[in-house]
């Protein structure tokens, strides 16, 4: 494997001259000496777990940490100032009815392949989110006028989605919408060039083969260099991107487990070690110094249980008593990582604030609610709990057997082979309790809670409905993002939820983070990942 470091000796001076009174220095004192470093190229440790490269379909958060690198929208959202800024669009406005929003395109916009961007461009790729019909999509763009008719097949184009000329786009909205511009800095909101999609004979952001190269074709500060299906992904500065990096080339190197990572690391083959399963304990034994460059960083990825309100379970009480019975400090535990969830959504994308109602483990209050009794237990159907086959899932759904039958449930795991099979089986109705997991994708609950709760959501495959949530989810559409307004109508809608159960959230996924001496910072973000632009590196080191 290629060597990534180039290191430059400023001011090391050894004299051997013979009979000048200097001695040779020791092992211990050449041990010591500081050298100067700059580290060109960086490389990265991931799951081997990338299946795509096309925003529209992200499915884990390794294909998330790759392409939100590539990709960008017409503004992000900054986490540090709590603001949305600039990024294909250098510019806009919006009437005072707050129903048209005007956008203009930043001087020489050009996607990797060297094309300029124009507003069509941006058309057409969000007529192709429209048409692609995910949850993500359908809260983006459900607002704006000919959504409808456009995604039903009625009209050819989005009536509301109009090309003023190549430098200006003109957005109209049904009903005024203030988290509008929030919900663009989506990934499914971020720019593709359609034209180039459909030119793809290979398959549009799959990894390439000796014959054809990957497809992948964005407008953000990397453009892709190679993608070698379970070997690495190779990425490099985008030259007409106005950001620029310290580093000249970034390679993802796919590995199927974390002990390989490690052992790349400490070979010096990679510098950064990012994976969602723990070291086992005893390499930390035989490393300690791993002990220092080890973290564990929270990300936004939620594991829950999911019920279907209308059938099997219709019985609340049922449910609070699922919940009741699970030690949720228990499953992080037998995880090895996480953290326990305090509520239904990661606390990262509500400014940390604690909900307004807890969990709680108490098997007692669950045998109460099914009146449970030890001397003539309870003649209760057997529950069938489904899960894909993976090895976290397993552990997670052994535990969760064992304590739902402790409380006098009796329940069957049955193991699927994908996730496009229990997606299937819950859409048609054939699977009424299942476990699952949801990574957040942009710093909006919305997205959450919208899509999965509200009764008219083509997405709220539970059932669930509650004329309270869908008049506060109305209200949220007319806050300004992060207002306090707007933090405690999501916590309100957080409780309600809650207590009528239609999920039941277990834990916070975490990720392991290992570096080497030669990095300082990560610049870990619970949804993005390692933001490539803010790594920070060590300019000197203890050889």
């Amino acid at each position: 494997m290629r060597r990534k470091i180039s290191i430059i000796i400023i001011c090391v001076v050894l004299l051997f001259t013979v009979g000048c009174g200097k001695s040779q220095p020791s092992d211990e004192q050449v041990n010591d000496q500081k050298i100067s470093v700059r580290i060109n190229e960086l490389a990265i440790s991931i799951p081997d777990e990338v299946e795509s490269l096309d925003p529209l379909k992200i499915k884990n958060s390794w294909e998330l940490q790759v392409i939100s690198n590539i990709y960008e929208g017409m503004v992000v959202y900054n986490s540090e100032t709590r603001k949305i800024e600039p990024a294909l669009a250098k510019e806009w406005s919006s009437t005072s009815d707050g129903l048209t929003y005007t956008f203009r395109l930043r001087d020489k916009a050009y996607f990797h392949s060297g094309k300029e961007v124009t507003a069509s461009d941006i058309k057409a790729s969000w007529e192709r989110a429209i048409k692609h019909s995910s949850a993500a999509t359908w809260y983006i763009f459900k607002n704006i006028n000919g959504y409808e008719q456009f995604y039903n097949g009625k009209t050819e184009d989005v009536a509301g989605i109009t090309v003023l000329n190549d430098d200006i786009l003109q957005v109209t909205l049904d009903t005024p919408d203030e988290m509008f511009l929030l919900k663009l800095t989506h990934p499914a909101a971020a720019i593709v060039d359609a034209e180039y999609i459909k030119s793809s004979t290979l398959g549009y952001g799959v990894a390439g083969n000796f014959e054809k190269q990957s497809r992948v074709n964005g407008t953000g500060p990397f453009s892709l260099v190679e993608w070698a299906a379970h070997q690495n992904i190779t990425l490099e500065p985008f030259e007409e991107h106005p950001t620029k990096c310290q580093f000249t080339r970034i390679d993802f190197s796919l590995t199927p487990d974390v002990e390989m990572g490690y052992a790349d690391l400490k070979r010096g083959y990679v510098e950064i070690l990012r994976n969602g399963q723990k070291l086992p304990d005893l390499v930390l034994t035989k490393d300690p110094i791993a002990q220092e460059q080890i973290t564990e960083e929270s990300k936004s990825e939620v594991f829950y249980l999911g019920f279907n309100v209308k059938q099997k379970f219709q019985d609340q009480s049922l449910r609070q008593a699922i919940s009741y019975a699970i030690d949720r400090v228990n499953l992080t535990k037998k995880l090895g990582m996480g953290k326990v969830a305090e509520g239904l959504l990661p606390r990262e994308i509500i400014q940390n604030r604690s909900p307004l109602i807890n969990y709680i483990y108490s098997l007692e209050s669950a045998r109460n609610l099914i009146n449970y009794n030890t001397e003539e237990p309870l003649n209760r159907e057997k529950l069938l709990l489904y899960y894909v086959d993976e090895e976290m899932n397993n552990l997670l759904v052994d535990e969760i057997v064992k304590s739902i039958d402790k409380a006098g449930i009796v329940v069957e795991a049955k193991a699927l082979d994908s996730y496009q099979e229990l997606y299937t089986g819950i859409e048609s109705g054939s699977i009424s309790f299942y476990l699952d997991r949801r990574i957040v994708q942009a710093e909006e609950a919305g997205f959450f809670l919208t899509p999965l709760f509200h009764s008219k959501s083509p997405f709220n495959l539970s059932g669930y409905s509650n004329e309270l949530v869908d008049d506060l989810l109305a209200f949220l559409q007319n806050q300004k993002p992060f207002s306090k307004e707007y933090v405690e109508t999501i916590l309100q809608l957080e409780k309600i939820i809650m207590s009528d159960v239609p999920m039941i959230t277990l834990l916070e996924k975490g990720d392991w983070v290992v570096k080497s001496n030669l990095v300082s910072d990560t610049a870990f973000h619970p949804i993005w990942g390692i933001q490539l632009l803010k790594v920070r590196m060590n300019t000197e080191v203890t050889l």
